[in-house]
């Protein structure tokens, strides 16, 4: 996993000491240098760098923070850059349902190389957060995919949601019932869609493979100096 702090190793556990420097995964949502990620990113941060697919690596300035979302909004000075479309949908189940098949891209650090960027798959396994909050819902997918700030994208190539951390929903947990070890929370698009001006949307893609092949050209390598 990409090393974020804090994360909270249990949901009744302590954050995990910081490395000075570590990465995570964002995606671009406008063509100008607009990107979301994961607040956890952003915390205690003194320099954020970002590099993107075939573009060199370049700062990153923090646009606006929302905690309670775990939700992050940077901007960097490149134009003409792939984006991802965050649905329009008012309810998520207009876009997937139970059971259904979902993606995304995130980048893992590799052994004495760069994090590169690998896709993985999810199956949607609630359509709300714990204790029904509206704001999110819930997929079951590997350990080693469930990295805070990445996208997740149905077939149509829609961004549906962001994946988030324990931390962040920890406050809607009643720890006396904890989730299943697999359960992955993930923020609802309908819910950060204010945070910025959306572009035009992009075409609908056909198939969930395509729409990872969009995903992996809009989601970028987020250096963090703490």
């Amino acid at each position: 996993m990409l090393s974020l702090l804090p994360l909270v190793a249990g949901l009744a556990g302590g954050a995990r000491a910081a490395e000075p420097r570590a990465y995570g995964s964002g995606f671009l949502v406008r063509p100008d240098g607009w990107l979301l990620t994961s607040a956890q990113v952003t915390k205690d941060a003194r320099a954020l760098s970002v590099t993107c697919p075939d573009r060199p690596k370049v700062a990153a300035a923090v646009d606006h923070v929302v905690p309670r979302l775990d939700v992050a909004v940077l901007r960097i000075p490149q134009e003409s850059l792939p984006y991802l479309t965050l649905s329009l949908s008012i309810s998520v189940s207009e876009m997937v349902l139970v059971g259904d098949t979902v993606a995304t891209v995130v980048y893992l650090n590799a052994p004495g190389a760069k994090p590169a960027a690998v896709p993985g798959v999810a199956t949607v396994i609630g359509l709300a957060g714990p204790g029904n909050a509206p704001e999110y819902f819930q997929l079951a997918m590997p350990a080693d995919r469930r990295d805070p700030g990445a996208p997740v994208v149905a077939s149509r190539g829609e961004v549906i949601g962001i994946l988030t951390t324990p931390a962040a929903i920890r406050d809607h947990v009643d720890l006396a019932t904890p989730p299943a070890a697999n359960v992955t929370w993930t923020v609802k698009a309908q819910a950060v869609r204010a945070l910025f001006v959306a572009p035009p949307p992009q075409q609908m893609t056909r198939s969930l493979d395509d729409a990872i092949e969009r995903t992996k050209k809009a989601t970028c390598l987020i250096e963090i100096t703490r």
